[in-house]
């Protein structure tokens, strides 16, 4: 589909079942924020509460779909219909540094759309293919676009005085590590290990 001449979708086709989901920006920011706060020990609990609340209708979903279908629906649909990254095979177990995070970041995400788009996210209902557009698309002169920028900087190869700014850069915005879970984990992770739950692969 064209983003750009078509609407975003408000179904999701699981299993040659067109399912209506719940669209709202928040619904899919509170669903990154635990997911990146959730151990794959976890795992299943936590996919059996994020489709029961992203299917508008789980009981007809589940009747007609298995969990892992419906799992993968909702990371299609969480991913704005991309195809997941795929891990270089030299990457070892090293995920790349996270940009932002939408819960400690929130005030700065608030006065970024504010500024780029005039748009006041604490009073506005939003596709989440939008929001995901418009939060990717924020210019460089946004405060969090320099702090993200900061964040994921490779100083390797910077002069010696540049890498020691960005690294005192990196140093003060550095994100928290969640309470929640002792390290942060992917969707790859939490996909991977749900599936070897419930298939025993």
């Amino acid at each position: 589909m064209s983003r750009l001449t078509e609407a975003p979708p408000e179904t999701v086709r699981v299993n040659g079942h067109l399912l209506e989901v719940l669209t709202d920006w928040r619904q899919m920011v509170r669903f990154e924020v635990q997911l990146m706060r959730t151990g794959t020990e976890e795992g299943t609990a936590f996919v059996d509460k994020w489709l029961r609340s992203f299917y508008v209708h789980p009981q007809q979903a589940f009747a007609v779909a298995d969990a892992e279908q419906l799992w993968n629906g909702l990371l299609w649909f969480y991913r704005c219909g991309r195809k997941a990254e795929k891990r270089s095979a030299h990457g070892g177990s090293a995920r790349p540094v996270r940009a932002y995070d939408f819960e400690q970041d929130a005030a700065l995400i608030l006065a970024a759309f504010q500024q780029a788009y005039g748009i006041d996210l604490t009073a506005t209902r939003m596709h989440w293919w939008r929001f995901r557009a418009l939060f990717d698309g924020l210019p460089a002169d946004c405060r969090i676009c320099k702090i993200m920028e900061y964040r994921t900087a490779d100083t390797t190869d910077m002069p010696e005085k540049t890498r020691a700014f960005y690294q005192k850069m990196q140093q003060r915005y550095r994100l928290q590590q969640p309470v929640l879970c002792p390290r942060a984990i992917t969707v790859e992770e939490h996909n991977a290990a749900f599936i070897q739950r419930i298939t025993g692969r």
